[in-house]
């Protein structure tokens, strides 16, 4: 197979059109580093919407644990640890965060139970004051552990982020080497023929 034919079977397989000899080389590496700028850019773009959505779910996570602290110092402070669901002023606040950790897969320790009856009268309870403090610590600690997990794999999207964008600086930095290199070689030739 000629040179010319192999170029014009690439230039086939990658949808090139140019003339009937096939498309020169500048035109074809342009082409392939412009298209590996954009597909990097798509892969950047996805992987930021995915950092975003984790740290929005590190804030709601964190929300829920002040919540459920507030929640557990109202009910202790107020009652020497009696569960009461009528001591606190804040059962939405307590139900959204409950939703919000049952959302992301926190485990409620079994020694806690759920009184919902409507917005107003839903707790966390337990059978006494002790069971209740030790519950909600564990559930605490619980929500600590899904925050400490979801920003460990922040903290590793980041690191892949900074790989992708060192990849796409890399490709645009190659792009810009050819295009003077390209030019470099044509000022040679038409100096040549003067």
């Amino acid at each position: 197979m000629s040179g010319t034919a192999s170029i014009g079977a690439v230039n086939n397989q990658l949808g090139i059109t140019g003339h009937q000899n096939g498309v020169d080389l500048e035109t074809l590496f342009m082409s392939l580093g412009a298209e590996r700028a954009n597909t990097l850019d798509g892969v950047i773009q996805g992987h930021a919407a995915d950092m975003k959505k984790r740290n929005d779910e590190i804030n709601e996570l964190n929300s829920a644990l002040q919540t459920l602290r507030a929640h557990q110092n109202n009910v202790e402070g107020n009652a020497g640890g009696s569960t009461t669901s009528t001591l606190y002023a804040n059962a939405s606040e307590v139900k959204a965060a409950y939703e919000t950790l049952q959302k992301h897969g926190v485990q409620r320790p079994s020694s806690l139970s759920i009184h919902n009856v409507n917005d107003s009268t839903f707790a966390i309870q337990a059978p006494n004051g002790q069971a209740y403090k030790d519950g909600m610590s564990a559930y605490i600690e619980n929500v600590k552990t899904a925050i400490d997990s979801k920003s460990s794999s922040s903290q590793l999207d980041m690191i892949k982020m900074q790989g992708l964008i060192n990849k796409r600086n890399q490709t645009v930095e190659m792009l810009t080497n050819l295009v003077q290199k390209f030019a470099k070689t044509k000022d040679s030739i038409i100096g040549n023929m003067r």
